[in-house]
């Protein structure tokens, strides 16, 4: 017999994230990282999740064999779960239709959408080596850390709908060994000379941060396409990190202050600090400002959540966004 998630349930869902989320999560089950789509023809660790969690709605019956590949019995099962929730009848598992699959998921939860959990984090981030189970454990809460902390988000052990989206969305990585691999070192590149035009960790993660259209190497208006500028620039890890959760959250940002060619840093000048000094030119503070339309406020509440100081100027739309040495 089929079994949809309830109003109830989902209102729980809601509540419980919420209440979880004070001062650490987005006051709102919804998130604000976007679910990538997947139809017909997918195939690989995400689509191994979503059978999993078709499972957990009560279309095991429907879905059949879970075997990664988004074939007719996926697409209709699909179809049946966005019926039953009055979404468009499609077949594609995209944003709206996520946020109506996926549940809360927390310490001592027992149920299919467990093993969709502990499928990616396993196979996808390298995050466990238990199998795929149904129950969330001690380890799981452990790993789920992890990839908070990896990914800039709130480090609750719990798994909202950022975590979810997350969890899909980011492209696959060897978490352990990348963890690893940075900690010998205070400091990342950005480089803007490898394909797709996306700037990535020198570290040689796969998962992108910025275009180059985002980053100002030259102040405000230069972008770093122009030729006065080097191929790449170094941030402090931990100013990464912050910047990494920003973009995951905020979309699309404009990058500027701090990655500047080098004769141009040493021309910065501060009321409060000497060149030599100043946090700008130590790669440990930079100027965002939001190109999806996001708020100032917003802006600033993000670098802040992600551990980073966050200032205003006055007759401007960027956010000074600094961490400690």
């Amino acid at each position: 017999m089929k079994r949809f998630t309830t109003l109830t349930v989902a209102i729980v869902f809601a509540i419980t994230c919420m209440a979880t989320s004070i001062g650490t999560l987005t006051a709102s089950a919804a998130g604000n990282v976007k679910y990538p789509a997947y139809k017909s023809g997918a195939k690989g660790a995400e689509v191994y999740a979503i059978q999993y969690l078709l499972y957990y709605q009560g279309l095991g019956n429907e879905v059949g064999t879970i075997d990664g590949v988004y074939g007719p019995k996926t697409t209709n099962a699909v179809k049946s779960f966005q019926s039953a929730k009055r979404l468009t009848r499609d077949g594609i598992a995209g944003d709206k239709t996520f946020r109506a699959l996926n549940p809360y998921l927390k310490n001592g939860s027992k149920n299919d959408g467990v093993k969709a959990l502990t499928y990616l984090l396993r196979n996808k981030f390298k995050l466990t080596s238990q199998s795929v189970t149904n129950t969330f454990n001690s380890t799981t809460v452990s790993a789920v850390k992890q990839l908070q902390k990896y990914f800039g988000l709130p480090q609750t052990g719990e798994v909202c709908h950022d975590t979810w989206a997350t969890l899909f969305k980011a492209s696959s990585v060897n978490i352990p060994e990348k963890t690893k691999a940075g900690a010998a070192s205070t400091k990342r590149a950005y480089s803007k000379s490898l394909p797709n035009q996306k700037l990535y960790l020198s570290d040689g993660s796969t998962t992108p941060y910025f275009t180059v259209k985002e980053i100002m190497c030259g102040g405000a208006n230069s972008s770093c396409k122009s030729p006065k500028c080097p191929g790449s620039f170094v941030l402090d890890s931990k100013l990464v990190d912050v910047l990494h959760g920003m973009r995951l959250e905020l979309g699309a940002l404009k990058v500027s202050g701090p990655l500047r060619c080098s004769e141009q840093a040493k021309k910065v000048n501060s009321s409060t600090a000497s060149t030599t000094n100043h946090l700008v030119t130590k790669g440990l503070a930079v100027d965002v400002q939001s190109l999806t339309g996001k708020t100032q406020a917003q802006v600033l509440a993000s670098a802040k959540k992600h551990g980073a100081k966050g200032d205003t100027y006055a007759g401007s739309t960027y956010i000074h966004v600094a961490v400690n040495p």
